[in-house]
């Protein structure tokens, strides 16, 4: 505790004086930090743009729609309290690209100033709670998801005031706000009532340690509250949309041996890319030992933090993990593994800064892609099983990014050049959708009932994207265009297109005679309409019934 316990000699002359001022001059320099990191990894994920045509939908007095016109509506999203947060922006005709990564980014700031002020009151330490909340500011995949559009950070947030509502401060419990926060849980993700059984489950192991008829009486208000709400809403979720379990649960749930090898894969890569999370835990290993009536809620605290990590990563190995860069699905357990390891570090005393440092350090390296754990080892946890080829969560954030731009241009290339009602085939449906304003035909299944109910699942694909309709499959609905690309002026003839649609469809005879109802088409793209010098919209559209 020497880092943490200076005399007045020791303390830097200029530094703030009052508790309050240092309190608000450390949460500053962390904010700093996090603000830093946000702003490097800044970039929307293509899928947050199926929330943003729903929120777009909504506001417009269409209800909650992907594709209007399609009755009964298909619940295409998993987090309808984003959607209806965004909604409002939409209404506004705000930016919400924006406006989503700017609340996304409030709530992991809030989300932070939580963490500093628990680790504060139960360390009684100014000192070591900046150090911790230093570690969870630093970590790459925590300032990635503050921005992305999706409601990583949200759903997190609600989480651990959830947690902390409840377990802060175990003879004092906060019934009202830990029910307040518990509902937000179910419904920012559609396996909500999964994560509420988490919190109750770490209650309960508090309650074993303290007996607190408190945290009892509030643990069973607070989750009975969730699970009515989360009723609530399915009786909604019935009603609206005809169905008793998301689309998107039906598209993408499932279980199997193979998706259990490639959810221990996803937690694997994780753990040896950001080695502070490890670490962290190693060191508080020790702590989940009850060693004296002085440590009061510390340990039980600790084996709380470690159930709700663990459960995280029995979440993530059920259901296979996804595709998506620096494991999103484990980001809600960052903040109770830098509890655990920062109550870790009390036991330290001198030791205590420079283990801080080196974790910081371990947490910063893989946001430049460097990685003290080889290539080798990491690739042998491959888990996008869509390639061969091994990629780093770093270089899978910048696909990522770039992808999102790529394909919200082609949103906005069709939705110059097509008319109203046209259609689409298509299994990115995000920025094309939503840009383009077509229907869209989705291969994948998340915004497609009969899709997510027909087509089976294949363990061997991409996480996330075990369903992939083969283009014949939508035959029947004549869709408008069957495949469209933007190239350049070099690369856009219609041998070209022929090449990349026959790689797409893996050269299946079947798919390829789906072109005889559909000619080519090269569209000149216009610079005034912000698109690069030369650039093409290459695409197939269906051929007009003679007259």
């Amino acid at each position: 505790m020497d880092v943490v316990e200076q005399s007045n000699g020791g303390r830097d002359p200029q530094a703030p004086s009052s508790p309050l001022a240092r309190r608000a001059f450390a949460f500053g320099l962390l904010g700093l930090a996090y603000l830093a990191l946000v702003l490097r990894f800044d970039f929307v994920t293509d899928d947050a743009f199926i929330s943003f045509r729903y929120s777009q939908n909504l506001a417009r007095g269409l209800g909650l729609r992907y594709n209007v016109g399609v009755e009964p509506p298909v619940e295409g999203f998993s987090n309808f309290l984003w959607v209806v947060w965004l909604a409002i922006f939409e209404g506004l005709r705000w930016d919400v690209t924006l406006w989503a990564r700017l609340s996304s980014v409030a709530c992991g700031a809030f989300l932070l100033w939580r963490c500093f002020r628990l680790l504060e009151r139960r360390l009684g330490s100014l000192q070591l709670a900046g150090l911790g909340a230093l570690l969870l500011a630093t970590l790459p995949p925590f300032a990635a998801w503050s921005t992305s559009g999706l409601a990583t950070m949200p759903f997190a947030l609600a989480l651990f005031l959830g947690f902390e509502a409840l377990l802060g401060d175990a003879s004092r419990p906060r019934a009202a706000a830990g029910a307040l926060a518990l509902a937000a849980v179910v419904l920012l993700r559609t396996d909500g009532p999964y994560w509420v059984m988490l919190v109750a489950a770490s209650a309960g192991i508090v309650w074993l340690a303290t007996r607190s008829r408190a945290l009892l009486r509030a643990t069973v208000v607070a989750c009975a509250v969730a699970a009515a709400v989360f009723g609530l809403y399915v009786a909604f979720r019935h009603a609206y949309f005809g169905d008793w379990v998301s689309n998107t649960a039906r598209a993408k749930v499932g279980f199997s041996a193979t998706r259990l090898e490639r959810g221990f894969n996803y937690d694997a890569i994780f753990l040896l890319t950001y080695l502070s999370v490890p670490a962290a835990l190693l060191l508080a290993l020790p702590r989940l030992r009850r060693r004296g009536e002085e440590e009061g809620e510390l340990p039980a605290l600790v084996r709380a933090c470690f159930l709700m990590v663990g459960g995280t990563l029995l979440f993530a190995l059920l259901v296979g993990g996804d595709f998506f860069c620096m494991g999103r699905f484990l980001v809600p357990a960052l903040p109770f593994v830098v509890i655990a390891g920062t109550v870790a570090l009390t036991g330290l005393g001198r030791g205590a800064l420079p283990a801080a440092v080196g974790l910081v350090l371990l947490s910063l390296l893989p946001g430049w892609d460097l990685h003290l754990v080889p290539e080798s080892w990491r690739a042998r946890f491959h888990f996008r099983w869509r390639t061969d080829e091994y990629m780093s969560e770093h270089a899978r954030w910048l696909e990522q990014d770039s992808n999102s731009a790529a394909w919200t241009d082609l949103g906005r290339a069709l939705r110059l050049h097509s008319a109203p009602g046209d259609s689409f085939v298509f299994g990115r449906i995000g920025a094309v959708g939503y840009y383009s304003g077509l229907v869209i035909h989705d291969r994948k299944g998340l915004v497609d009932r009969e899709v997510a109910l027909k087509i089976p699942s294949n363990p061997d694909s991409s996480p996330g994207h075990e369903k992939l309709a083969r283009l014949s499959f939508f035959r029947k609905r004549r869709p408008t265009f069957v495949y469209a690309e933007i190239r350049s002026e070099e690369e856009a003839g219609p041998k070209d297109l022929w090449e990349a649609y026959r790689f797409r469809v893996g050269g299946d005879e079947r798919e390829m005679a789906l072109l005889r109802d559909y000619r080519y088409e090269a569209v000149p793209l216009a610079e005034e309409d912000g698109f690069a010098p030369g650039q093409v919209l290459c695409r197939y559209r269906r051929k007009q019934p003679a007259p």
